[in-house]
């Protein structure tokens, strides 16, 4: 099993009409949901609110087999972004995340995972940033002693304290298999736009594979190892 850690969300995205309408979100959410459709047993570990807007996210869990983990649903609301297109066409985020269902986490809400977990997957900022919840989840992802993926998935709005989100940020890196980061986060956290630089970066810091992606289009460009890279479709005078 694959389980995947962070926050969970509805985005309200508005139609051309200007109404919004609810999608389940969050990037490990969605994560998990992709492991699913693969027919890969996966679950997530983070708290959900028992409200009507967490009954969504359960909802798209059972359509595509997650396991939910925790032992209960919590009473916290569930967070939302809204999130409305420019004239640009690129996607603007308003976040209302305080006192959410994975921000006000305690301990004790989240499980302690057994033998059957391959692998933990942790993103990103929204709750690994958060000054509530940053160190509890950390704490916890390490106690787990298991092989560990990250997505930062910076959020700028939602980072409390910058160096604070870093240190965490390296002290999962100092464990992981995978690291996935796009442009725009290497650039926040490290002031790199370059793939190959980005990749040594956290090479650097201890992960194994490093996965490069442009938030202009989501998709993986480039795979770095340490004694290697693959690209899709670029010129290695590129890189």
């Amino acid at each position: 099993m694959i389980v995947a850690c962070g926050e969970n969300l509805i985005d309200m995205i508005q139609r051309q009409n200007g109404a919004y309408y609810p999608v389940v979100g969050g990037s490990a959410v969605n994560v998990a949901m992709a492991i699913g459709r693969l027919g890969i047993p996966a679950g997530y570990s983070m708290p959900i609110s028992s409200d009507a807007l967490g009954q969504l996210i359960i909802e798209a869990f059972e359509k595509y087999g997650v396991g939910y983990l925790p032992a209960m649903r919590v009473e916290r609301p569930t967070g939302l972004a809204l999130v409305s297109i420019d004239e640009s066409g690129s996607p603007e985020y308003a976040f209302y995340r305080h006192g959410a269902a994975d921000v006000g986490v305690a301990e004790d809400e989240l499980p302690s995972l057994n033998r059957q977990v391959q692998l933990l997957h942790i993103g990103g900022s929204p709750v690994l940033g958060n000054d509530l919840c940053g160190d509890k989840l950390l704490d916890w992802a390490l106690r787990q002693k298991l092989p560990l993926s990250l997505d930062p998935n910076v959020r700028p709005k939602l980072i409390g304290d910058k160096k604070q989100f870093l240190r965490r940020c390296e002290r999962l890196l100092a464990l992981c298999s995978v690291c996935k980061i796009s442009d725009e986060d290497a650039e926040y956290m490290y002031g790199l736009t370059t793939p190959r630089l980005v990749a040594d970066q956290v090479l650097d810091q201890g992960a194994t594979l490093v996965v490069v992606s442009s938030d202009e289009s989501g998709s993986p460009e480039y795979a770095f190892y340490r004694h290697g890279a693959a690209d899709v479709g670029v010129a290695e005078d590129e890189l």
